[in-house]
């Protein structure tokens, strides 16, 4: 059937369906191509939406090769070659019931910034991929927490730089989402959340490293014990197909783990320092990033009395914030279990 007689149909059709009401037709037979024509431009609309790749993901795409020598495997959508599966299972079979459709969105809600959810493929694990600049304090930061099973930090998996771009590195952590996904059910979970980021903190500081940008986006949670069929990293409410609806268990039934996360503009104080002694830097260009409050740390600062700064107070002052927001505005349900609290 040709354009034009689509055209001419769609026209035609609007003669019986003029102001909401069902006129008689005496050639039911073109009234019920018509039918079919709308169907098919309906279904060609879904199929163009669904199976074109975005910018970024067409960018990732072409690491899939990289990734794979790695191994790891980005979702079938993301690898070279790609055809939509949809296309395979019927005429005008709906996208939205198949995995491969799930486009990254254009602004992901992702807590790992510049991140691409990926599978291991010894185990089938799911891990975030960020792309990262080799000769940045992060790639320092992130291999020296690679490995690091001992203390309460991110995870690191595994980091390595870019074969065809020797700016850029990789760093392979779990698959994270945000410190308040799913929403926090009891006190309980609230104590618990904010006992291991300070533990997280801590952890930070032995080591020399200070955040210095801590904000509600950096706290992250690994909730897979939550999920024990798992669940898709983009319709993160369905079990891995993307179509199953899924619901996690409560905190109190699986012990999950909270990290800070993104050092973008963390830094590393060089050894050898004394930790007994006040840490001091010199404002810089990631001191503050003009919030709506100023911390303690950098009002003398903006005052002009002085040029250097304690960062690790600052990271202080950033997490206590950082819970403010996240506990007392945003992302509880009701704390149903206040009254058995203790129980």
């Amino acid at each position: 059937m040709t354009l034009s007689t689509a055209k001419s149909l769609h026209t035609f059709s609007g003669l019986f369906h003029t102001g909401g009401k069902l006129h008689y037709v005496r050639e039911p037979e073109v009234a019920f191509d018509t039918v079919l024509v709308d169907q098919a431009v309906h279904w060609l609309a879904l199929d163009n939406m669904c199976s074109q790749l975005t910018e970024q993901e067409e960018t990732w795409s072409l690491r899939q090769f990289m990734f794979r020598c790695h191994g790891y495997m980005l979702r079938p959508r993301l690898r070279p070659g790609w055809m939509p599966s949809w296309r395979l299972a019927g005429e005008y079979a709906n996208p939205f019931h198949f995995e491969d459709s799930k486009a990254l969105p254009k602004y992901r809600s992702d807590v790992v910034r510049g991140a691409i959810d990926a599978k291991r493929i010894s185990d089938g694990k799911l891990v975030h991929i960020k792309c990262i600049k080799s000769k940045s304090a992060e790639h320092q930061i992130a291999k020296m927490l690679l490995g690091d099973d001992a203390t309460n930090t991110m995870p690191v998996i595994d980091v390595f730089e870019s074969e065809d771009n020797h700016k850029d590195a990789f760093i392979v952590t779990p698959f994270l989402r945000s410190a308040d996904s799913p929403p926090f059910e009891s006190v309980d979970d609230i104590l618990d959340c904010g006992e291991q980021l300070l533990e997280n903190l801590v952890a930070l500081h032995a080591k020399g490293i200070a955040h210095r940008s801590i904000t509600m986006r950096d706290l992250a949670l690994d909730a897979s014990p939550l999920y024990p069929q798992g669940f898709h990293p983009v319709q993160d409410d369905c079990l891995p197909d993307a179509v199953t609806p899924t619901s996690p268990l409560s905190r109190r039934r699986a012990r999950v783990s909270y990290y800070i996360i993104n050092f973008s503009t963390a830094m590393r104080m060089p050894e050898p320092y004394d930790r007994t002694k006040p840490a001091m830097l010199d404002v810089g260009r990631y001191a503050w990033h003009g919030r709506s409050a100023t911390p303690p740390e950098l009002v003398a600062v903006n005052m002009g009395l002085r040029t250097q700064y304690n960062p690790f107070l600052l990271d202080v002052w950033l997490l206590g914030c950082a819970f403010n927001r996240m506990f007392a505005q945003v992302r509880c349900l009701p704390l149903r279990r206040l009254a058995t609290f203790n129980s």
